[in-house]
């Protein structure tokens, strides 16, 4: 028996019966040094089979934790929880590549990448009633850990997939939102959703998107300031491109081995988010998926998905169309840099960065 903390390979002090209650196993463990933050994922493994992930909050103190990639305190989350609710504004410049192998007529059935760039922005205040920390939106993993999340679908019958713990509502912060660069002006209009998106550029050109936008440099956005949020600024700098070096050499992915991932370029003092997830058949009547998310530092320049967490996802299935075959999982590097924050009227948390999202199709056996 083998216990993961937050990314960390723990011996257990004692696994067996417990000593005062009939028919209760326990397992008894220390948490590893340096292991502090609200979303600490905890699992099991005997051999290759693996338990449900869950998660615990950690801080040193042993009191409230805190978000090291937020800038969240204890003391910050003890002021959301008191009040019921925090207002939270976001905005990402985020250049997406996506590799995608379509059948005709949709394609010509071998890989194809497409690359666009987008900005996106949300400004929710979110309700806190009958949840805690780790059932926040603020549930960031430690650097070097992982969470996994599950879904089952039986009989075309959904109604199981879980729901968040936290419930939110759309605040109004103008329209539209001003992204000024080394390219020229774009804009992000406000939908009537409450989310604000726009296509800032596409490469091979879709539907008039234009030429790429987002090169490397300074940005400054700016928002007018609407009914619920107000006017804000803020600067936002897109490094030099995150480069997933051996991601040519990944289209088969051995659960049981580990994935070892390799990059260069992005934010030195950013982040990479490693995400996976597989379906075990195209088939809703009975279908079963996993994916995972794994956290690691842009200048660590590497990272291996260990057996635990690839061993929580079911096994891809492949597709059979027009005579091509195609997987049904998906592998994704998403680089982003230290959020800069900002602030305005009616907001309690403000962050701003650009990102970078690399994705293709893996099967996992």
């Amino acid at each position: 028996t083998t216990v993961y903390v937050g990314g960390v390979q723990v011996t257990p002090a004692y696994h067996g019966r417990s000593g005062c209650c009939s028919g209760v196993d326990q397992i008894q463990i220390q948490i590893p040094q340096n292991v502090t933050g609200c979303n600490i994922p905890v699992a099991v493994q005997t051999g290759n089979t693996v338990s449900n992930f869950v998660s615990i909050s950690v801080a040193a103190s042993g009191r409230t934790c805190s978000d090291a990639l937020t800038g969240l305190s204890g003391t910050n989350f003890q002021q959301f929880f008191a009040k019921g609710s925090a207002s939270i504004g976001t905005v990402i410049l985020q250049r997406s590549e996506t590799t995608l192998t379509l059948p005709p007529p949709l394609g010509n059935g071998t890989p194809t990448l497409t690359t666009t760039d987008g900005g996106l922005a949300a400004f929710e205040k979110y309700s806190f009633s009958g949840t805690n920390i780790n059932g926040s939106p603020f549930s960031f993993s430690n650097y070097g850990a992982c969470s996994v999340f599950y879904y089952q679908a039986s009989n075309g019958d959904t109604s199981g997939n879980p729901t968040g713990t936290y419930q939110f509502v759309d605040l109004d912060a103008g329209s539209p939102i001003t992204i000024n660069g080394p390219n020229g002006t774009k804009t992000m209009p406000r939908s009537a959703a409450g989310a604000y998106f726009s296509t800032l550029g596409a490469d091979p050109d879709l539907a008039g998107a234009g030429p790429l936008y987002l090169s490397q440099g300074p940005y400054a956005i700016s928002g007018p300031g609407g009914a619920n949020v107000g006017p804000f600024s803020v600067n936002v700098a897109v490094p030099t491109p995150l480069n997933w070096t051996n991601q040519s050499s990944i289209d088969t992915v051995t659960r049981a081995n580990g994935l070892p991932l390799q990059w260069t370029g992005g934010d030195p003092n950013g982040y990479v988010l490693i995400e996976g997830f597989s379906l075990s058949g195209p088939d809703t009547s009975n279908l079963s998926a996993g994916g995972f998310i794994c956290m690691a530092k842009v200048s660590d320049q590497h990272f291996t998905v260990p057996p635990v967490v690839l061993l929580s996802v079911p096994p891809s299935a492949v597709i059979q169309e027009s005579g091509f075959t195609f997987p049904t999982g998906n592998l994704s590097l998403v680089s982003e840099t230290q959020p800069v924050s900002f602030t305005a009227t009616g907001l309690d948390l403000g962050i701003a960065s650009s990102a970078v999202f690399i994705s293709k199709p893996v099967t996992f056996q």
